[in-house]
């Protein structure tokens, strides 16, 4: 990979950062200091991508939902997930969802407004 296409890398949002970063914000917890606010987005950013990928893989229709498990079940089960398999399981969700973008820009919305929403009433 040459310098320029890593820093290009680099400078590609995390979608989940990125909403992490307006939960916070939303919540009033955009100033606090970034030692608390690091240790916020450690707290977060698990339960998030695990909801993610939960409402994700509600997409899938059943067939696809067992391709899904057949090809990449043993890489959760065992915890082996590493860049290439991610990029094997994005290719696989573009291919079996339609306007996946749009969904998955719908789903991290919903999770935001869910955090946000509980965090307001408490």
């Amino acid at each position: 990979m040459t310098e320029e296409n890593s820093t290009t890398t680099q400078q590609t949002p995390d979608p989940i950062e990125q909403l992490i970063n307006e939960i916070l914000d939303e919540m009033g917890l955009g100033d606090l200091p970034e030692e608390i606010k690091d240790e916020k987005k450690l707290e977060l950013y698990p339960l998030i991508a695990q909801k993610l990928g939960i409402e994700m893989i509600k997409l899938l229709s059943d067939e696809d939902l067992k391709e899904y498990y057949e090809k990449f079940g043993d890489n959760f089960a065992s915890g082996n997930i590493d860049s290439s398999t991610m990029q094997d399981i994005n290719l696989f969700f573009s291919q079996k969802v339609e306007n996946l973008p749009i969904k998955i820009a719908q789903i991290l919305q919903d999770i935001k407004e869910g955090f946000v929403g509980r965090a307001r009433k408490e």
